[in-house]
């Protein structure tokens, strides 16, 4: 059956439900609207930038297992606010949603299980494991049990079947145990959300675990950035702002998905892990976020590698969307409890964004909302490229971020925390007059 006539069931024979069961027992990062809301609500904010065109690259684009998971949590994320992880309230998901089209078109259970129970991941663990929550979510619906069929084969190979660092931690890989800061935005919040709706106390510490064993590798001495991959395999000791996205962007999901499970709640749970699991992934996000913010901006974007000890060579140095726009959109998610000096850097790159590239005299995102210069995802040490599929979806993540964070009163349309002032005329934003804001092209 193909992902069209899957989906045609779906609408026909399947009723709405709450995708999140546990998510009013415990409190998220920001309350926002119902799913009696409709998508109007995806651009209600202006942004500065074409929003829908950059969402409909994020979903013509991918073409790996990882550009896939990305793209569909950052639909979801955008269209579905309510549905995902840092909304997770009251109110029915619909399948009709382009993060659910999209999943069902790029999807391929494979009943075999393994590392590609999902999807075939090229020889990775975590890039599969991207597309698992969708897959969860669309398992749940009568006559598709494949789709949880293989989410639980993929939970246990990720547990049981994954190579393992010296330290515990999985291996991103699947012929070799070696670490990237990419698996954390890949695996360990997806353990945590499979744990969240399983009431699997565990599985939601080992998402936790996992990004404390991946920290205990990547970060580097004296520096809150992580290195981008540690083993015999693909070996890049440098700190590639990209990577470092990724895993600021897991924890933050992770952390979230913590939040919003009550998990210290639930009937016999040890909440000894929990007493510090908050604390600590938040520290831990910090870390990354301190050393990407204080670091040097080129062309008003962050540098492609971070490292200014001459290890990395110059022309690896340049400014790109992809890792400005995955941190922006942390910072934005973390507003509640980040200073103003956070957010005001974060609205610097999204301003950037919505500008003229001064060296080619080009919009940073483009009429059609292709956003650029971006880091080659398969090259992350050679030169930009015009397009990148991950790059997109850290785009949208970042807009989708700003958006929740105007609309929940945390942060102002204008620019920076929002203050008291402003409750007001925040209120009167959400439709033409936000519009009215955004640069025309």
């Amino acid at each position: 059956m193909n992902a069209l006539s899957i989906l045609a069931a779906l609408l026909s024979s399947s009723p709405a439900f709450d995708p999140f069961p546990f998510s009013t027992s415990g409190a998220s990062s920001f309350a926002l609207a119902s799913s009696n809301q409709n998508n109007a609500l995806a651009f209600a904010s202006g942004g500065g930038f074409n929003i829908s065109g950059a969402a409909a690259l994020c979903a013509s684009l991918p073409t790996h297992s990882w550009e896939y998971g990305a793209a569909t949590l950052a639909l979801l994320e955008l269209y579905t606010p309510w549905a995902s992880v840092y909304g997770m309230k009251d109110g029915a998901w619909n399948i009709q949603t382009p993060a659910t089209v999209s999943a069902l078109s790029w999807i391929v259970p494979n009943e075999g299980g393994g590392a590609n129970a999902l999807i075939d991941g090229e020889g990775s663990t975590g890039d599969p494991a991207s597309l698992g929550i969708l897959a969860w979510m669309i398992g749940k619906y009568p006559g598709y049990e494949l789709y949880a069929t293989v989410t639980e084969q993929t939970i246990t190979y990720l547990m049981t079947g994954a190579p393992r660092y010296d330290n515990g931690a999985i291996s991103h890989r699947a012929d070799v145990a070696e670490l990237w800061a990419d698996f954390m935005y890949m695996a360990p919040p997806f353990l945590a959300f499979y744990g969240a709706d399983t009431q699997n106390a565990s599985l939601i510490y080992e998402g936790y675990n996992q990004c404390k064993l991946y920290r205990e590798v990547l970060q580097s001495t004296g520096t809150g950035a992580w290195s981008h991959i540690i083993g015999p395999q693909s070996y890049d000791p440098g700190h590639w702002s990209t990577g470092n996205g990724w895993a600021a962007a897991g924890m933050s999901r992770v952390l979230a998905t913590i939040k919003a499970s009550g998990v210290a709640t639930w009937e016999g749970q040890d909440a000894t892990w929990w007493a510090s699991a908050e604390t600590d992934l938040l520290g831990w996000i910090t870390e990354i976020l301190d050393a990407v913010v204080g670091s040097q901006l080129d062309n008003g974007l962050v540098k492609n590698y971070l490292d200014t000890d001459g290890s990395v060579a110059s022309e690896q140095t340049f400014g790109e969307i992809s890792g400005s726009s995955a941190i922006a959109s942390v910072i934005y998610r973390l507003a509640p409890s980040l200073s103003a000096s956070y957010i005001t850097w974060a609205d610097g790159i999204r301003a950037v964004l919505g500008g003229v590239d001064e060296a080619t005299g080009e919009w940073f995102v483009s009429q059609e909302g292709r956003a650029s210069p971006a880091i080659d995802p398969l090259a992350w040490g050679g030169n930009a490229v015009e397009e990148s599929p991950e790059g997109q979806a850290f785009v949208v993540m970042m807009y989708s971020a700003w958006r929740d964070c105007v609309l929940s009163g945390h942060c102002s349309l204008y620019g920076g925390l929002l203050d008291d002032g402003e409750t007001q005329k925040r209120d009167t934003v959400h439709g033409s007059d936000a519009h009215r804001r955004r640069r025309n092209h």
